[in-house]
């Protein structure tokens, strides 16, 4: 299945938010819903727009990525994965604010994986954040020690951190 700009534009028609309703939204999230439950927006669609998403992001057109990604988001705010890609298709961009943004919603989304803590200490470390950038490593790697799955993010950590020490 190959997602046309025809359906993500019926996903999001103003005849599909009248079906739902305001009230009946404003529940809805109340009760933990997600748009994309509430839209009906399978996850087939959502797995293909993700591809779109990515093959933006793998041929370097992060403005287009960061825009998929963000329609990701919005469907499903629970999606640690898309938080995080969101951030890399911002930080990529320059746009500090959002990739940082982007990164602590993954960190809410999904509070054990090291990755956003990783990749927002890159942020303040880029951004002269010298001691924010630390806080966020220490995190990591508390993350990293605690699921073995993450290992492969050690070096990386000990890089940064490496070049954090420099700074003192």
């Amino acid at each position: 299945m190959v997602v046309t700009v025809e359906e993500v534009q019926a996903v999001f028609s103003p005849e599909k938010f009248a079906q739902i309703g305001f009230q009946d939204i404003a529940e809805q999230f109340s009760e933990g819903k997600t748009l994309q439950e509430m839209l009906t927006v399978s996850d087939e669609m959502m797995i293909d727009f993700y591809h779109i998403a990515m093959e933006y992001f793998d041929q370097k057109q992060y403005k287009e990525a960061a825009d998929c990604f963000f329609l990701l988001t919005t469907l499903n705010p629970l999606e640690c994965v898309y938080w995080k890609k969101l951030g890399n298709a911002e930080h990529h961009q320059h746009n500090w604010e959002n990739a940082v943004n982007a990164y602590a919603m993954a960190m809410l989304a999904d509070a054990d994986d090291p990755f956003p803590h990783f990749y927002y200490a890159q942020v303040c470390f880029g951004q002269h954040h010298w001691e924010d950038s630390r806080k966020c490593l220490e995190v990591c790697k508390k993350l990293i020690a605690e699921d073995p799955q993450y290992q492969d993010l050690s070096p990386h950590v000990d890089a940064l951190e490496a070049a954090l020490a420099k700074k003192r």
